[in-house]
């Protein structure tokens, strides 16, 4: 199986075991950071701009062979890749809420669009209070670290 870069990967340790396949979708800024920081052995990380229809085949081509989705934006609804997600059969799926997904997620689910398929899945939040706004919608969320911003050690006045 060839890597983002043309590279074989295998998991670490077993020459027959194929890579942990995923695919990437949110906000470029964040995935682009996120795909190059999980290129190691064992993994296949794959981000495709939803920005561009010529990203749409290999997208779709990747999605279908996922071990993992994961999406940076949070949503209780069935949008183009969620879609595409189920139908193409992905069983694992971790949704990442963060900044404005709240308010977004609170209008959808006042509307009635809480989809059952989305909510059965996995939920974290980038932050303690984004988790609990989160499960306020009625899903099961947890806070998790996923800061691409290096620890400051002292902090000047």
């Amino acid at each position: 199986m060839a890597g983002a870069a043309g590279v074989t990967r295998m998991r670490s340790g077993s020459a027959s075991v194929p890579p942990y396949r995923v695919v990437i979708h949110g906000l470029p800024h964040f995935c682009t950071k996120l795909e190059r920081l999980l290129q190691c052995d064992g993994w296949d990380v794959r981000y495709h701009s939803h920005q561009s229809l010529r990203n749409m085949p290999a997208l779709v081509r990747d999605l279908s062979r996922a071990d993992l989705a994961y999406t940076w934006g949070g949503r209780v609804s069935l949008g183009k890749f969620l879609s595409a997600a189920r139908w193409l059969g992905v069983k694992n799926l971790a949704m990442l809420w963060s900044g404005s997904d709240i308010f977004y997620g609170q209008e959808q689910v006042a509307a009635g669009q809480m989809n059952p398929w989305i909510a059965s899945k996995t939920h974290w939040a980038v932050s303690p209070w984004i988790a609990e706004e989160a499960r306020a919608l009625g899903l099961k969320c947890e806070f998790v670290q996923a800061s691409f911003v290096e620890p400051v050690a002292d902090v000047a006045p």
